[in-house]
């Protein structure tokens, strides 16, 4: 798994390259990590090139959900493919998490303008 981290249009945003699995997983969880200390507000998780996640990528998300709202952070995964998708849903994390489209529609779910 490869990350990219830039902040661009009011929103921070993590592109993630690759699985999410045990392995990987704890590199996400510490990008997640320094976003709940920089209190970042708005956060994008590209998942445009996730091709996989397991149950440490899930919880590492529903870490930084609960974190993230202590302080009022909101976050958007997009660009899910199906396996990804159907593993939110599995789960019922697709009621939970904001879910957009595409970066554009994820933003509006952020109250922002691209």
């Amino acid at each position: 798994m490869n990350l990219e981290r830039f902040t661009e249009g009011g929103a921070t945003t993590i592109a993630i390259t690759g699985d999410i699995d045990l392995l990987s997983a704890p590199v996400l969880r510490e990008a997640l990590q320094d976003c709940v200390r920089g209190r970042v507000l708005r956060l994008l998780l590209d998942c445009s090139a996730t091709t996989y996640m397991d149950s440490s990528g899930l919880a590492s998300l529903i870490e930084y959900y609960k974190e993230s709202g202590a302080y009022g952070g909101k976050f958007v995964l997009y660009g899910l493919n199906e396996r990804v998708r159907s593993l939110l849903e599995l789960v019922r994390l697709d009621s939970l998490f904001l879910i957009g489209e595409s970066r554009a529609d994820a933003l509006l779910k952020l109250g922002l303008d691209e």
